[in-house]
Formats: structure tokens, sequence, C-alpha cells
């Protein structure tokens, strides 16, 4: 059994810059009908503390389409131990030829932040927004040893642990697995950085 929904969404590739005091997202996704019915636009659509900016994307070939956006005076984000870790909900809005209500999916959410590492005087120390960070956290091991992954809430709870004790960046060794986007959803909420290790250590 295959559920479908009406139109058929692939991953969007999204990036995320920060230019002077904007922020730039560029996004490129393919969109496909699946009642027969062709696309007939699409919008994009950030939303922050009830405030929401919204381009026009244009079909850039048959079913992908591409577009940016630019959002003044962009609310950075920042390690909690820094900041806020703002972040910006994302939706598309795409209306099908004969239909008259558009369709909303969910994109997640995204923040804007500039991460150099700073070598020096032969140091290396993380700057995140031009402002220098102490990186202080653990390694992380999951939150389910058998299954290998765990429920959005469980990630969160966890996360929380780490945040509370002022951690700022856990690390997903080697040893372990890749991890589920519910984590890293999660430590974007919550301002914890991800230091994420390839897994060849075994």
């Amino acid at each position: 059994i295959e559920r479908r929904s009406i139109v058929r969404v692939s991953p969007p590739r999204l990036r995320a810059l920060v230019e002077g005091t904007s922020g730039v997202l560029d996004l490129s996704i393919s969109l496909e009908a699946l009642a027969g019915d062709a696309v007939q636009a699409v919008q994009w659509l950030a939303t922050r503390a009830s405030q929401t900016w919204r381009a026009t994307l244009p079909p850039a070939s048959k079913g992908l389409f591409r577009g940016r956006i630019t959002i003044p005076d962009v609310a950075l984000w920042w390690p909690h131990t820094h900041g806020e870790p703002a972040l910006y909900e994302l939706r598309l809005s795409v209306r099908l030829q004969g239909d008259a209500a558009p369709i909303e999916i969910d994109l997640g959410a995204t923040g804007f932040r500039r991460l150099e590492v700073d070598t020096s005087e032969g140091d290396f120390a993380w700057r995140v927004n031009g402002e220098s960070v102490f990186v202080r956290g653990a390694c992380w091991s999951g939150v389910d040893a058998l299954r290998l992954t765990g429920t959005p809430q469980a990630y969160r709870d966890a996360v929380a642990q780490a945040a509370d004790a002022g951690m700022n960046m856990l690390r997903v060794c080697g040893t372990m697995v890749y991890e589920d986007d519910a984590f890293l959803d999660a430590c974007d909420a919550l301002g914890v950085l991800v230091w994420h290790d390839l897994m060849f250590a075994n």
C-alpha cells in the first residue's frame, strides 16, 4: 500500500546564507501533481513571530521550481549559551489548475548563522556569527540502543537535558549511526551545535 497526497514532493534543496544583515534563502524543489492536473503556481513562505516573507517559485524546468527569499534584518541563530536559536518556519503553497484552494506543504524550519573555524596563530577555535564560542558538550550515543532511533519527543527530551546541563554541542561519534532528522531538528530548536562524524571508525 502506498500513501500518496495530491502532490508528490521531492526532498527540497535549501541553502540559508547571511549577507550583511539580511538572510537569503534559496530553494530548489520538484513537484508533481498526481491527479493529472498541472501545477499552476507555487508560493514559498517563511514565517517567524507572526511575520511572513513570501516569494513566487517560477518553474526552472518540467516539475522543477526554484526561488529566493531575502529577509532584511534577519534574526540570527545562536547556540543557546550565547543567544536565541532563532528559526524560521517554511512552507509551500501550491495551486493546481482548476482547484480554488491551494495545497499547503510543511518544509520544516531553518536558521541563519555564520560558522567559521579560527586557525590563527596555530589555534583551532569556533566562531559563530563572528563571536568566539567555547564549545562544551558530550558524545552522543542515541536514545535507543536497540532500535538506534527514537521518537521526536524522545530526541527533544534528551537534547533538552544536555542544554539544561550547559552543553552547547553534541558529537555524533564515528562508532554510532547517522542520526535521524528529528535529532537535528531538536538541536536546531534548542540551540545545540552538532559535530557529526563520518561513520568510518569501525
